[in-house]
């Protein structure tokens, strides 16, 4: 391969750079990922607003309502004496749940009944509903714990003997890969990678359609004599070097100022978006071959990446999805990429962990490349045939 002729076509994309393509290639995925981070810098939700309706004011309800507002997640902003107060704060926007404690809350459990509170959530938000109810669940179970042993030591039965009776079978869990439920470690990769796929496909989409107008398709044919390969390796090869810079700065400046963990390799991690990058990139030059029209290839990119994150598995499980929209998300190379990139950044994985993945990657980074350069050598030739006429 000629790489003198490779170094001279590079050359010319990258003189031939638009104020509006440096833009899209480069500038608009670091504003977009330096806006979500910034949404998420937070990472942990705290003191979300809640409120109490006690229809009890008993000594044991004021107990219950001192241990919810000294959850770290929750803040009491508000006593409710009202069923409309409970619908108000909803509608309102003011409390994302509400505590309310009945009228025999008190008397039943010093009947030794069952008593109950009720807590309404705002559930359009799934992350704030779980952890509400995490925090609202162990709350319940301390307070109930407590008062059972209570009742068994003011009946002389020592602690140790009381302890096991009150909690007969006891719970551990361990969080893994996102223990403090953050934000920042839940949403943020999965949406920068999905920026930089699309920033990569926007921008190489019109790389070859771009050539058509006026003798400029005609110009990179005679500087490359005609050769496909040569005129895929010069345009391929600034937008392949450009992003794997872009890559470099997510990794070691970004990901750490946002306090993104990475949990596995680098060098694993590096190569998985080298294959990443060259899929978009081969897809870019594909688009870009098969359409004269920019807008329209500009159209087809969007529409292409726009289920791509919803697909992927990053908000619903791929396995729990039907069986169309589950084969159509493993028709998409993002797919693998995000549940490798997953892998690798929240549990450490090694490549043998994601073979699979790999292995789809490469297959799909093949497939795009060898659809890319017949798209290609078919324009090449069909221009060289016109011209000859």
């Amino acid at each position: 391969m000629n790489l003198q002729t490779i170094y001279r076509i590079a050359k010319r994309e990258i003189r031939g750079m638009s104020g509006t393509s440096i833009f899209i290639a480069v500038v608009m995925p670091f504003i977009l990922i330096l806006i979500l981070n910034s949404i998420y810098k937070k990472e942990i939700l705290r003191e979300l607003p809640v409120a109490v309706y006690d229809c009890d004011r008993s000594e044991l309800s004021r107990k219950l309502i001192r241990l919810i507002d000294a959850s770290p997640s929750m803040e009491i902003i508000d006593s409710y004496v009202s069923i409309d107060m409970i619908e108000d704060g909803f509608n309102s926007g003011k409390t994302e749940a509400v505590f309310y404690i009945p009228s025999d809350f008190e008397r039943s459990i010093k009947r030794g009944l069952q008593s109950r509170i009720i807590v309404y959530k705002n559930s359009s938000n799934i992350i704030t509903s779980n952890l509400i109810l995490k925090d609202a669940s162990t709350i319940v179970k301390t307070f109930s714990a407590g008062t059972l042993l209570n009742k068994f030591e003011k009946n002389s039965m020592n602690e140790t003997i009381a302890y096991p009776l009150v909690n007969p079978v006891k719970i551990e869990t361990s969080s893994l890969y996102n223990p403090n439920y953050s934000y920042v470690s839940y949403l943020p990769p999965g949406l920068i990678a999905f920026t930089l796929q699309i920033a990569i496909m926007l921008s190489t989409s019109l790389i070859i359609n771009s050539e058509f107008t006026g003798r400029a398709f005609g110009e990179l044919i005679l500087i490359s004599r005609g050769n496909s390969l040569l005129i895929f390796a010069g345009k391929f090869a600034p937008y392949f070097t450009l992003y794997f810079f872009m890559t470099l700065i997510i990794l070691f400046i970004i990901f750490p100022l946002y306090n993104i963990a990475v949990n596995g390799s680098y060098v694993v991690l590096l190569l998985l978006f080298i294959i990443f990058i060259a899929v978009n990139v081969n897809s870019g030059i594909l688009i870009s071959s098969l359409f004269n029209d920019q807008l329209f290839a500009t159209e087809l990119t969007i529409f292409i990446n726009t289920p791509a994150f919803i697909l992927s598995g990053y908000t619903f499980p791929v396995w729990a999805m039907p069986s169309v929209h589950k084969a159509l998300a493993y028709s998409m190379p993002f797919t693998y990429f995000l549940e490798a990139f997953i892998k690798i950044i929240r549990a450490g994985a090694n490549p043998s962990d994601m073979t699979s993945e790999l292995a789809a990657l490469i297959f799909f980074a093949i497939i795009t490349f060898a659809a890319a350069y017949i798209a290609l050598k078919y324009r090449i030739n069909k221009i060289t045939s016109e011209q000859l006429k």
